[in-house]
């Protein structure tokens, strides 16, 4: 799973970061493992437009599905790709 959020916390949004690490503990909590989640911010220009950094979500995770399909003994975490990382991205999407 890819969690991306544009960060916030400038604004005091409700959708803060503080949610994407609360998932990841509850995951370790319930499995002692959280490989499967990444977590991604893209900055956020106050008044500025907000880059979708949706399609490369989609594309980094239909990578990921035809990794574990093409070689399931691997699992989800042997079948990341280089991209499946957690990262920050500036308001351009960089």
């Amino acid at each position: 799973m890819i969690d991306w959020r544009n960060y916030l916390e400038r604004e005091l949004d409700m959708h803060n970061s503080h949610q994407s690490f609360a998932t990841r503990q509850r995951l370790l909590n319930h499995d002692g493992d959280a490989s499967n989640q990444v977590i991604w911010f893209t900055d956020v220009a106050l008044g500025g437009p907000r880059f979708d950094q949706s399609p490369m979500a989609f594309a980094v995770i239909d990578e990921w599905m035809r990794n574990i399909d093409a070689n399931p003994d691997a699992g989800v975490a042997g079948n990341k790709p280089a991209a499946a990382v957690d990262s920050c991205f500036d308001t351009d999407g960089q």
